[in-house]
């Protein structure tokens, strides 16, 4: 297994000295991965770059009519002399142009190009996502494959529970770390789909001359198929992999090794491999249910029976956006969250903002609790599979009485409120407020990962 992830660790090995060549402190995030409103600033950073890149390019295709010219004048000076090799006016000539223009010629090849770019490549690279960041992204696109059962091959055509979605597709590149995430955790039917996925498209890349930058190579994709295989107890298929392998590198040692070691295990029972527990059983349980359809009407006359209480329309949409509006500069992650809680949170207080008094006079009004005026409103952001669910251990502990959340917009996929022991699913509706009881039964609720769109929700604790 250590022979086989060599190429991983190539690859790791490179980031690492990318994110130290940027920030002493590796391990910092700008919080891309937990927030998309922290995400959005990332679009201007890459126009930055496009342009930055686009400069660089006109001062090279100059650089390039530069050459192109010395080089036709030079053959036109030697053409000239071979072809009057007695004439003394055109000797004059040459010796004129060696005497001069070699010097200028001399000056093109020692001109620095892109300095300016250089440097402001330099600057652009303290900006950008770091190695926490690129981690935190890969946990959520595997939270939401697990949670959700979503297919490799459709999300990467931007397929989500049988949604398209105009998006290009993903290249050999995202397959490749899925895949070796899936492996590094031993979850190998899902390392063995994307590293198949990885080689469909390494070898259907239109434009194959792009992938000779790349640090993998098409031997080390089949290498971990060979190995994903193997985990799978899929001996012959691993052995295919094996001898495509040598077919590239005909002296690969390693996989001569394997190649023998297949041999021998295809002719036993095959063992197929236990993949380990998968982290997000629970959420998967929850998320997947079908749960009955229920209408405004009947969710208003389940209020009245029950800890919960609806309210939709309880927010206008002017008070919405001014609340995201000053939310958005308070947004902060909060390190003791559980590993369950991927966003943002801005805390926010009555005395120092006017729209969040008005917010909560009005629950406190509508709800008939809170007589002690608690001034926090909590504003969160989510960001890729998204979700916020402390640890409800935890919460329990609080002297509360009830807990209040109002979505702040609508969603497309995913981000849904379930209450399990209600059997009850809320669809994220912007404006609507959810209240329930923290009585000693109390009603757990539980929020799946979002899918698509940028979410927004505001809750509170009733004292």
């Amino acid at each position: 297994m250590r022979r086989i992830l060599f190429s991983f660790l190539i690859f790791l090995a490179n980031m690492f000295l990318q994110y130290k060549a940027q920030d002493n402190n590796i391990y910092t995030s700008h919080d891309f991965a937990i927030s998309l409103e922290s995400q959005l600033s990332l679009l201007k950073l890459q126009e930055i770059h496009v342009k930055n890149l686009k400069n660089y390019k006109n001062k090279l295709a100059e650089h390039y009519l530069s050459i192109k010219r010395a080089i036709k004048y030079t053959e036109y000076i030697f053409n000239s002399v071979m072809e009057n090799k007695e004439n003394i006016i055109v000797w004059f000539k040459f010796l004129r142009h060696m005497h001069n223009d070699w010097h200028q010629y001399l000056m093109l090849f020692r001109k620095e190009l892109g300095s300016d770019e250089i440097f402001r490549s330099q600057e652009l690279l303290e900006r950008l996502p770091t190695s926490t960041d690129f981690e935190e992204s890969m946990a959520a696109i595997y939270k939401i494959q697990v949670v959700y059962d979503l297919d490799a091959f459709n999300m990467t055509r931007g397929i989500l529970n049988g949604k398209s979605y105009n998006v290009k597709n993903w290249s050999a590149d995202e397959c490749l770390i899925m895949g070796l995430l899936n492996q590094l955790l031993k979850h190998f039917g899902q390392s063995e789909q994307w590293f198949r996925l990885a080689l469909i498209y390494f070898k259907g890349h239109p434009r194959p001359k792009e992938l000779d930058i790349k640090i993998f190579k098409l031997a080390n994709i089949l290498e971990l198929l060979v190995e994903a295989n193997k985990d799978l107890g899929r001996y012959s298929k691993a052995k295919e992999y094996a001898n495509e392998v040598l077919t590239l590198q005909p002296n690969h040692n390693y996989i001569k090794t394997q190649l023998l070691k297949l041999s021998h295990l295809d002719k036993k029972q095959p063992e197929f491999t236990k993949e380990n527990e998968k982290m997000y059983q629970l959420q998967k349980a929850i998320c997947t249910k079908e749960y009955p359809k229920i209408s405004v009407k009947q969710k208003l006359k389940l209020s009245q029976a029950i800890n919960l209480r609806y309210y939709p329309n309880f927010l206008t949409k002017n008070e919405i956006e001014a609340l995201k509006m000053v939310s958005r500069p308070e947004l902060k992650r909060d390190e003791n969250l559980s590993w369950n809680c991927s966003c943002k949170i801005a805390e926010l207080r009555s005395s120092t903002r006017n729209i969040v008094n008005i917010i909560n006079k009005r629950i406190r009004d509508t709800s008939g609790l809170d007589k002690k005026g608690s001034e926090v409103l909590e504003v969160i952001n989510y960001g890729i599979s998204g979700n916020y669910n402390p640890d409800d251990r935890e919460i329990s502990k609080k002297d509360h009485k009830a807990n209040v959340l109002i979505f702040l917009n609508n969603i497309e996929q995913g981000g849904e409120t379930i209450f399990p022991s209600l059997n009850i699913k809320f669809k994220p509706k912007m404006g609507t407020m959810l209240l329930w009881l923290n009585s000693e039964k109390r009603v757990w609720h539980h929020q799946c990962p979002l899918l698509v769109g940028n979410m927004w929700l505001a809750m509170k604790r009733l004292y």
